[in-house]
């Protein structure tokens, strides 16, 4: 026969695991925000906003190289109002590959530590409040955004449709936007489509025909076709040097 204390102890196990379990579910959400970022104090603070992780944090080591800060099937237009709302959808892409679309949104000026990550649910589409960008005054030409599955250890970039929700979204080219943390007087890129057989490599486009400021975004139109998988090189030549950087990254075109 089972003793008293025995039942009395079995129920506080049952109890503490319950607890446990409950504490470790309302955490998990949270462990999709970038743990490598460290929050501002204060209410406008990188932090789980039910949904996404959003917010300022503070300064990291400057990237020290090209960056994808935007890649966009069309424009962003909308005005940071109290009571804005936003929506991120993306194409389907299971043919080319497999996993949950992962969204990132960023502020494009240069030492503006904004950040929103979120993971898009199976219908492909978010919607989310817009309080924070009316709080920084975030225009719609201050900020890029950009999709990505995570295949192994290499990132399959996917582009993103967002606007305010209701609101028609033309059909529009690819569009990403680079970065380079430095003034660069020659910015070059090239596609290729993975997979190819016997195809040559396409000869090198001029992204810019002057010098770009340290931090300014260039915009780059990827070339239509069917949906396929993309091979993207930017190359750029730093101001008043010799050295190079580069960007290789792999875009699905829907």
């Amino acid at each position: 026969m089972i003793s008293r204390r025995a039942s009395q102890d079995a129920l506080a196990c049952l109890l503490f695991a319950l607890l446990v379990g409950v504490s470790v579910a309302a955490s998990a959400p949270a462990n999709q925000c970038d743990n490598t970022l460290q929050p501002i104090a204060g209410d406008l603070g990188y932090v789980w906003r039910g949904g996404r992780c959003e917010g300022l944090y503070t300064s990291l080591v400057a990237a020290s190289s090209l960056e994808l800060v935007s890649l966009l099937k069309g424009k962003l237009h909308f005005h940071p109002q109290p009571d804005l709302r936003l929506e991120a959808s993306a194409p389907n892409v299971s043919a080319m590959v497999r996993g949950p679309i992962r969204v990132r949104v960023v502020a494009l000026p240069l030492k503006t530590y904004y950040r929103m990550d979120a993971v898009l649910p199976a219908s492909h589409r978010m919607i989310w409040a817009g309080e924070v960008l009316h709080e920084l005054e975030l225009y719609a030409h201050m900020i890029g955004a950009f999709g990505w599955v995570e295949v192994g250890t290499q990132k399959v970039f996917v582009p993103l449709q967002v606007g305010q929700p209701g609101a028609s979204l033309p059909q529009a080219a690819v569009e990403m936007m680079v970065r380079s943390p430095v003034a660069v007087e020659t910015l070059k890129w090239r596609a290729s489509v993975v997979g190819q057989r016997g195809a040559t490599p396409s000869p090198w486009l001029d992204a810019v025909t002057s010098p770009v400021p340290a931090g300014q975004p260039v915009a780059i139109a990827l070339p239509g076709g069917a949906p396929a998988m993309l091979h993207i090189e930017v190359a750029a030549k730093e101001q008043n040097t010799t050295k190079w950087s580069r960007l290789e990254i792999q875009v699905i075109r829907p």
